[in-house]
């Protein structure tokens, strides 16, 4: 049975570093314990009639009643229960609702209709995960009000604002210059002045060094309302298994398969999104700033079938891969992931919220199925062995030798035998890397070797042609 876990919401003086009262600190754990305590902040905010305070889904825990999890509020020195309504994964986003009507929080409950363009200053809010009091940067800058940073599956761009923001304050707000709600902090990175490269050396306390300063990215304040509404209607959940995030660990299940991150993955502090952030664990385009511990790099992600019963939650990923990807997963099968190819690189996987924005991004999964029992058909041998004969010459052409256009036919090619090693024939498109145009220079080097390659090339695109994927 699992024990029950506690969300307290502190409310911010007003006198606190000048912060506005409606933003809160959110804290989850478990009931009577503070281990493993996430930590985060949040708004109360009104929509529809009602009060409710809109946060990160990374900083609280993904139980609600049904689970034994318990949520309450500490509002002005007294405790009030409330609901965990909903948590979108995908989004970024928690929402909770307090258990009865409640004067006090009706009164500090924001209207959801500010609005922020490029070059506005603007207010980001929260609270520092070691302290019990807000703080405000009334200074704060946006610098992009739609940026196509990819941090999260399912929130297509995201505002950017030069401001402080830092570890805890991740669910905070993002206020206009009128004092209303505009945004939710979600993620922040470290950008170096004089058009340096950007790094993700961020300190728990907030503090960039000399040269660097900090940029928050903060999802929409549209955004969060349009998933509000869908929340409050009992729709839009896309949950962790709340059993594993309290072992600090990852598993979801979606569009009946069930996705688990490998015990055993390197941690770092806060959940992570962008490119090589999440994906490669190098630094990238942004690091979390709430909630606990989290994989990020040098993992592996598990894929088994789901349990017909379980509650269905879908990801709304239409790639080719993904709708082939269930049905190899037959009875007793399961599918490893290790990582993903983009833009002729490839990556390891981390965390769950990564991978699916790296897929949301254009990323290609490297997916090997493991059926027991099963003994491979003469078809799928006979791929498998023309496939290491077409990689053996293959690598004949070492990569440090080339450049160019044949460089990238050499790397095009070394991405699609690794999806054809791994059964996904699929992602396999043998035409297009034969109208290459990195043939004639890959020729003008070495014509023999050239020539072998591509019959070899010739002879898997027929074999595959008779595959029925």
């Amino acid at each position: 049975m699992l024990k029950k876990a506690l969300i307290t919401v502190l409310l911010a003086s007003p006198l606190a570093a000048g912060a506005s009262p409606s933003v809160v600190k959110v804290m989850s754990h478990r009931c009577g314990q503070t281990r493993g305590m996430k930590y985060g902040s949040g708004t109360l905010v009104k929509e529809r009639g009602g009060v409710y305070v809109i946060t990160s889904d990374h900083v609280v825990y993904h139980g609600d009643k049904d689970q034994g999890i318990c949520h309450r509020v500490l509002a002005d020195g007294k405790e009030h229960p409330v609901q965990l309504l909903a948590a979108n994964s995908f989004k970024g986003l928690a929402l909770l609702k307090p258990a009865r009507e409640n004067a006090r929080l009706s009164e500090l409950a924001l209207s959801m209709d500010g609005k922020t363009t490029e070059s506005d200053f603007a207010q980001l809010a929260g609270y520092p995960a070691a302290s019990r009091a807000a703080i405000a940067d009334r200074n704060a800058q946006v610098l992009s009000s739609a940026s196509d940073r990819k941090i999260l599956p399912q929130v297509s761009s995201v505002v950017e604002v030069k401001g402080h923001s830092e570890y805890g304050m991740s669910g905070g707000a993002l206020l206009d210059n009128g004092g209303r709600y505009a945004g939710l902090i979600s993620h922040q990175y470290l950008r170096m002045r004089l058009g340096a490269p950007s790094s993700l050396h961020i300190r728990e306390e907030g503090s960039s060094e000399k040269g660097q300063e900090l940029i928050a990215l903060v999802i929409p304040g549209a955004v969060v309302r349009e998933w509000m509404e869908e929340a409050i209607q009992g729709r839009g959940n896309v949950r962790f298994d709340v059993a594993a995030q309290l072992r600090r660990s990852e598993a979801m299940a979606l569009d009946g398969m069930r996705f688990t991150v490998k015990s055993g993955c390197r941690q770092q502090k806060g959940p992570v999104g962008g490119e090589g952030a999440g994906i490669g664990g190098r630094g990238g385009e942004g690091a979390g700033i709430g909630g606990s511990d989290s994989t990020s790099g040098g993992c592996e992600i598990l894929v088994t079938l789901e349990r017909e019963n379980a509650t269905a939650q879908t990801s709304g990923i239409t790639s080719p891969w993904y709708g082939q990807l269930r049905e190899k997963l037959m009875a007793g099968a399961t599918a490893r992931i290790t990582g993903t190819f983009f833009q002729r690189q490839r990556f390891p996987v981390g965390a769950l919220i990564p991978f699916f924005a790296a897929i949301a991004k254009g990323h290609i999964p490297l997916v090997e199925v493991e059926t027991p029992f099963q003994t491979p058909s003469f078809l799928e041998q006979s791929i498998a062995k023309k496939t290491d004969e077409t990689r053996a010459v293959l690598a004949l052409f070492p990569k440090g030798t080339l450049q160019g256009a044949a460089l990238d036919l050499v790397t095009d090619c070394e991405a699609a035998l690794e999806a054809a090693r791994l059964r996904q024939w699929e992602l396999v498109d043998i035409n297009t890397l034969l109208a290459d145009t990195g043939w004639q220079p890959l020729m003008t080097l070495d014509f023999t070797k050239a020539v072998d390659l591509r019959s070899k090339l010739l002879q898997l695109a027929e074999l595959l042609r008779q595959v029925r994927i």
